[in-house]
């Protein structure tokens, strides 16, 4: 069960959680698999009533057509790099945000029936690192994880983050745990190595439970190049005081 949820009016055309469920839609020609689409604006309680009732009945045809062993959520949004909050919707006309974990409460509750009932159930946080940059916003997140019984998330650092850039990594997660069914933990160093540049973009952040089931495990991937990103810490290409190009 894939689970694409969008930001009103974030333009997602060819984005790459759509295209890994069409790499993946081959393996299963006798059915078995669905894609749910679906652009939220929570900002207000009259929406987020809306929301709730449209995903109720969603939920509830989902249910009758079998039993999902997997879920994998996609959540394609941008950050307030100020509050650290990801936006809502609008009200009125401009974007307002919300507290994440109140954030997430409205957005994943008319799912929660699904993701209780998964194996195992992923979240892929498609958003600006201001989330996971500010210590106290990441904790929240983490307590929602374990809150709303979130499998493993998959969270990035870059403050002008690009989901196009992903592609290669969603594709080899599509391969390698929901085809192959390898532990994402084991094979998750190996799906990096197939995600062409990415780590030249972003740091990538993978939130498990740990093996007794009750904690998180947080685990940071930082590319590093000798000139460019020395122990994965980014150096600007130009000095900003002189003006000089490579002066490291």
């Amino acid at each position: 069960m894939f689970i694409h949820l969008t930001l009103v009016n974030n333009d997602t055309t060819g984005g790459p959680f759509n295209l890994a469920y069409q790499f993946l839609a081959p393996y299963f020609p006798h059915g078995g698999i669905s894609y749910q689409d679906l652009m939220f604006d929570i900002a207000t309680e009259e929406k987020v009533t809306a929301y709730q009732q449209k995903v109720d009945k969603l939920v509830w045809d989902l249910q009758k057509q079998r039993q999902w062993s997997r879920v994998v959520i996609g959540i394609t949004n941008h950050m307030d790099n100020v509050t650290r909050d990801p936006f809502a919707g609008y009200n009125g006309e401009k974007y307002i945000t919300g507290a994440v974990d109140e954030f997430l409460a409205i957005l994943l509750k008319p799912w929660q029936v699904l993701i209780d009932c998964t194996n195992k159930s992923y979240l892929w946080f498609f958003a600006c690192g201001a989330l996971v940059n500010n210590a106290n916003s990441f904790v929240t997140l983490q307590k929602s994880l374990q809150l709303h019984h979130v499998s493993e998330s998959i969270t990035f650092t870059a403050v002008h983050f690009r989901p196009g850039f992903t592609s290669h990594l969603l594709f080899a997660f599509m391969e390698q745990v929901l085809i192959k069914h390898f532990p994402i933990h084991n094979t998750f160093p190996h799906m990096l190595s197939q995600s062409n540049k990415l780590g030249c973009h972003t740091d990538i952040v993978l939130t498990m439970r740990d093996s007794c089931g009750t904690g998180l495990k947080v685990i940071k991937y930082a590319w590093t190049h000798i000139d460019n990103h020395p122990w994965g810490q980014y150096l600007l290409i130009q000095c900003p005081d002189c003006g000089l190009i490579d002066a490291w």
